[in-house]
């Protein structure tokens, strides 16, 4: 067993999952920086975070399977992409599309059982 194996095996699936989404709701930050200044250093830092996203994911199924792992993140970094458009970009959902947002999570939930 490699090293990053033994460590990954000794941390639980949750802290690599928050760590996960977390970071790829941070490099959406970083990219939605960059699409607004153009600046490099959000392009790399978007692209960092990322990275650091798929490293984050994958001792997860060292764990358990694809389907309820990926389920799971994927309710995690919604919630994270949801929260960072409409309270630091001041983004806006229409009500149609809250009610879409609160189906697919509802539709993601079901898949998880």
């Amino acid at each position: 067993m490699t090293l990053f194996e033994t460590i990954a095996t000794r941390v639980p699936i949750a802290i690599w999952l928050v760590l996960s989404a977390s970071a790829v709701v941070a490099g959406d930050y970083f990219a939605k920086r960059w699409s607004i200044d153009r600046g490099n250093i959000f392009f790399w830092l978007a692209i960092v975070f990322y990275a650091l996203a798929s490293q984050f994911y994958l001792p997860t199924l060292l764990k358990h399977g694809l389907i309820f792992t990926s389920i799971i993140w994927v309710i995690l970094s919604t919630a994270g992409f949801i929260l960072m458009g409409t309270v630091v970009f001041h983004e806006e959902l229409g009500l149609r599309q809250w009610i879409g947002v609160t189906l697919g999570f509802f539709a993601i939930l079901l898949l998880s059982f």
